[in-house]
């Protein structure tokens, strides 16, 4: 499956697995998928490597082939899910990516995110004092190739400028960051600005009040996508669509070479948008945060 897809598999599963503590943990893969899915990007290698460090065993094998020889006595024991290709991320409860990003931050080291509280700066240069953000930290993700985001540097310095931050929003790519990297690189953004695409799996390593504005390119705009992946891990999701009319135009590219026309085009927001969008994802991230300290 597109990389996505696989993500939605195993954030599902874990919803599974969390609720069956008791209960032995099993990832089956197709064969001839599992090199790619355990061999593949760094953030998919990463993910194996954490349901493994939570007694998840990860093996190339069919269902069938799994049930046929199972341990599991008369196989009564054994808890059977199926994801239907409805391409949709779920849990079955609305702390289980909450689960997922604790144990992440457990396994690679990084319990000092999980507590932090909203708007608040971790000790620094050996001290024991945090202190009040006075603005949330806003940063740009890019992509290489499809649907990269065209002037992406201009658009940083434009933000800076017209929302009068003290800093220039950074702007990255994921390609050449480690799955530790990336999880840390999501940890410190309050205000993420980024197009459609796969870096959005990261969703649930985002902190607390914290905000996406996704960018569709015209005749693509998926906005329950990553909308519901945002909505289970308590993340706000808002989005910037390049055209006029998001539901018909995107239904109107209907054939598969209208919709991959439409998926690999670069976006480019127009800047006062851009502005407005981020602006107002400021405003909730303050509503937020004040709310937290309470």
């Amino acid at each position: 499956h597109h990389f996505p897809h696989q993500m939605e598999t195993i954030y599902r599963c874990w919803s599974l697995w969390r609720h069956f503590p008791k209960a032995r943990h099993v990832f089956l893969i197709r064969p001839a998928k599992y090199d790619t899915f355990v061999s593949g990007s760094a953030f998919s290698k990463g993910m194996m490597n954490i349901l493994k460090q939570n007694n998840v065993s990860v093996l190339a094998e069919r269902f069938e082939e799994y049930q046929q020889h199972s341990d599991t006595p008369d196989k009564q024991g054994l808890i059977v899910a199926v994801a239907k290709k409805d391409w949709e991320f779920k849990t079955a409860r609305a702390d289980d990516m909450a689960s997922l990003r604790r144990s992440t931050l457990r396994v690679l080291g990084l319990d000092r995110y999980h507590d932090r509280a909203c708007g608040i700066e971790p000790p620094t240069n050996g001290t024991h004092e945090s202190k009040r953000m006075e603005v949330p930290r806003i940063a740009i993700i890019n992509r290489r190739g499809r649907r990269t985001m065209l002037g992406a540097q201009n658009v940083s310095s434009i933000l800076q400028a017209e929302l009068s931050l003290p800093y220039t929003p950074p702007v990255f790519y994921l390609e050449s960051l480690s799955f530790k990297q990336q999880v840390v690189a999501f940890h410190n953004v309050d205000i993420l600005l980024t197009p459609h695409g796969a870096q959005l799996t990261s969703i649930p390593f985002l902190p607390r009040c914290s905000s996406v504005i996704e960018v569709f390119p015209y005749g693509y705009g998926l906005v329950d996508y990553f909308g519901a992946l945002a909505a289970i891990s308590g993340v706000h999701h808002s989005y910037i669509y390049l055209g006029a009319n998001m539901v018909s135009e995107t239904r109107s590219a209907s054939s598969p070479d209208e919709q991959k026309v439409a998926r690999r085009a670069s976006v480019c927001a127009p800047a006062h948008r851009m502005v407005e969008a981020v602006h107002t994802q400021i405003q909730q991230w303050n509503r937020c945060c004040e709310s937290q300290h309470r």
